[in-house]
Parts: C-alpha cells; sequence; structure tokens
C-alpha cells in the first residue's frame, strides 16, 4: 500500500537514526588537507539533557523488586456494580485506598486499558468491545487526587495496576521496561503487586508508574517542565489534536508550535533533508538505542507499529494511518524531541505473529 509522503516522513526519520543515514555534512580523509573554512561558523550543537533512569524519589521504594506488596480498595457494592456493568466507559467512582496500615479516603477508581485491553472480556463481542465484564480482572487505575487536587501517594497522582490478561509469562511489560530503562531511556519502573477490593483478592498486577509531568521532572535534568504528548504523531495539521493529546501544562495557556514546526518541516522535506532534520529535532544515540530495543524485543504494539484504515483512528491520530502507546516530551527551551515507551504488553512476540 502506498501511504503519502507525510505520513512516511516521520517514521524514515527515526529509522535514518538507527540506520545512520548520511548527514549533510561531508567527512574529509585523513590523507587530504580540509580546506579553510571560510563561512560562518554554525551554532554550537544544543547538548543532550542528562536522563536518570532511576530515580531515587519518594515512590522508589513501591518499585522495589525484594517485595510483593498489597493494595488494598474499599467501594460500595453498587459503585462496583457500575463498574463492572460498563468498564469500557472509564469512568471514576469513589473508593478508600489501603496501603500498609495507611488510609487515603475519596480515591478514584475505574478499570483502564485501550480497546484491544477488553478484547474477549466483556459480553459483547463488537469492536469496540462493550457490555458487562466477564474476566476475573481487568487493568485499573487509582486517582489518588479525585476527591483531594492536593492529595498525593508517596509524590504520586495515580496508580496503575495492568492487569497482565495478555501475557502468560506475567513478566513481558516488566521486562521490557527494565530493558529500555537499561538503555538509558526513561521508562516507567514497575512492580508485581497484589489487589484485594472489599477484602476479596483479585489477583496479581503489575503497579506501572504513570508517565506524567512529575515523570518528566523527575528523569529529565533540564528541567523535564515541557510539554508531554500521548500518542500524537507529527503529521496533523490541526493544533486541537495536539491540544487534546497533552498530559502536562494543559491550564497554562500551552503552544504546539514545536509541534507543528516540525511537521512542516518533515512534511516539506525531501528523502535527502530527512537526517539533517532528525539529528536537529533528536539525539541520534538515544533513538539508536531506543530502536534496538524497541526492535529486539519485537514491540509489535508500540510506536514503529502503523495502523492504516481504522476508523477510529490510533491513539490521537485520526486519518489513515496512525499509531499508538508512547509518548513525546519536548524540552521547554529548546527545539528538541525526546520518545518514551508505553504500554509493552504485547512485546516478545514469535517471528511473524501479528496484531
Amino acid at each position: 500500500m502506498n501511504h503519502p509522503l507525510r505520513t512516511l516522513a516521520g517514521t524514515v526519520f527515526l529509522i535514518c537514526l538507527l540506520l545512520g543515514c548520511a548527514s549533510e555534512e561531508t567527512a574529509i580523509s585523513n590523507d587530504v588537507e580540509a580546506a579553510p573554512n571560510t563561512e560562518t561558523e554554525p551554532e554550537p550543537e544544543i547538548p543532550a539533557p542528562a536522563i536518570q533512569e532511576e530515580p531515587a524519589d519518594d515512590a522508589n521504594f513501591l518499585f522495589d523488586d525484594d517485595t510483593i506488596r498489597t493494595y488494598e480498595l474499599v467501594v460500595e457494592p453498587e459503585d462496583m456494580e457500575f463498574l463492572n456493568n460498563d468498564p469500557v466507559a472509564e469512568v471514576y467512582v469513589p473508593a478508600t485506598l489501603k496501603f500498609e496500615g495507611q488510609e487515603y479516603e475519596s480515591v478514584g477508581l475505574r478499570y483502564k486499558g485501550s480497546a484491544g485491553s477488553f478484547i474477549n472480556c466483556t459480553q459483547g463481542f463488537t469492536f469496540p468491545p462493550s457490555g458487562p465484564k466477564t474476566c476475573i480482572k481487568l487493568s485499573m487505575k487509582v486517582k489518588i487526587n479525585y476527591g483531594d487536587s492536593d492529595l498525593k501517594f508517596h509524590g504520586l497522582k495515580k496508580l496503575q495496576f495492568h492487569s497482565m490478561n495478555s501475557d502468560e509469562s506475567l513478566m513481558k511489560e516488566r521486562l521490557a521496561y527494565y530493558l529500555f530503562r537499561s538503555m538509558g531511556i526513561p521508562a516507567p519502573r514497575t512492580a508485581p503487586t497484589r489487589l484485594v477490593i472489599n477484602g476479596e483478592l483479585v489477583g496479581l498486577f503489575l503497579l506501572v508508574e504513570q508517565i506524567d509531568g512529575r515523570f518528566t521532572r523527575s528523569r529529565f535534568e533540564e528541567g523535564g517542565k515541557g510539554n508531554l504528548y500521548k500518542e500524537i504523531w507529527p503529521i496533523h495539521t490541526e493544533d486541537e489534536l495536539y491540544l487534546n493529546a497533552l498530559k502536562t501544562n494543559e491550564d497554562e495557556n500551552p503552544s504546539v508550535d514545536k509541534m507543528q514546526r516540525l511537521r512542516t518541516q518533515l512534511g516539506n522535506a525531501t528523502q535527502e533533508e530527512l537526517p539533517s532534520i532528525s539529528d536537529a529535532w533528536m539525539d541520534r544515540d538515544y533513538m539508536a538505542r531506543y530502536l534496538a530495543v524497541d526492535r529486539t524485543i519485537q514491540n509489535d504494539d508500540g510506536a514503529m507499529h502503523w495502523y492504516c484504515n481504522i476508523p477510529l483512528g490510533q491513539g490521537g491520530n485520526t486519518g489513515e494511518c496512525g499509531n499508538h502507546n508512547y509518548y513525546w516530551y519536548e524540552e521547554e527551551k529548546n527545539d528538541r524531541m525526546w520518545l518514551i515507551p508505553w504500554d509493552t504488553d504485547l512485546a516478545f512476540r514469535e517471528q511473524g505473529m501479528t496484531v
């Protein structure tokens, strides 16, 4: 299938980083004397910010490998019935969180996940799935500041408990993020946990760190206060799509000018110009390491997997083709973008298998 150039430009400019496409500068042989430089000196290259893969913050002990911790949720029966009758709606209900002798009242609780997370787990066999819950467990999200905007749980605003229903090993997502972090990529921390609801053990879940403003501030030493976008590719002309994908700075009159300038440059570029654009906006070494892990673990449902002819689109992407399960972090002061992995539960798949 022939995809429009503006759609493929983003993919090509990332692959160029891994394959080492030639930049616009020409290497000079050691045997030939370099001609004197009569042109204006280029501006100094912006150094890549130092990245902290394993921050020593208040939440660090929650992701300790030595202990499987128990989280207990208390929910009114009618609210739990409401959630079970329509989990795909992803609507919060009030709950109480109990954790190691402490109680956090008026937190929010809901089921979570993309459409694929609910397949074979609801009574409706349509796509997207619909109807009451049929699986024993589904991924859940706890919003700590649901009733109190200032309340935090060891510095966190949200807790995500992934059910791992599609992973018989119960290890794929955890191992994938570990490999990303080991290669210097800021990826979520994880920990296996028990989840108890109204006194009954629901099962083993994976606590996965939320990617938000706290996450970027703890990882990027340039400050981490820039825009964070979820599942949006720089191919769209409408500002609204980027604003809807924002996960930080939403209430601070945010600008999506950098995304639009990157989109314009990619859309107007020839294939020969793509490497210089990618080098200007992204760190080549960082992306090489990102792609090395992403391809090694066969991350089938991540940023490198493009879906086409999907009526509902993918993530925040509309139109003919789109992708999902990733974040972009945009530096506050510099024209630099950083790709962050997300939702790797379909990694480590056998060759030849597709979603």
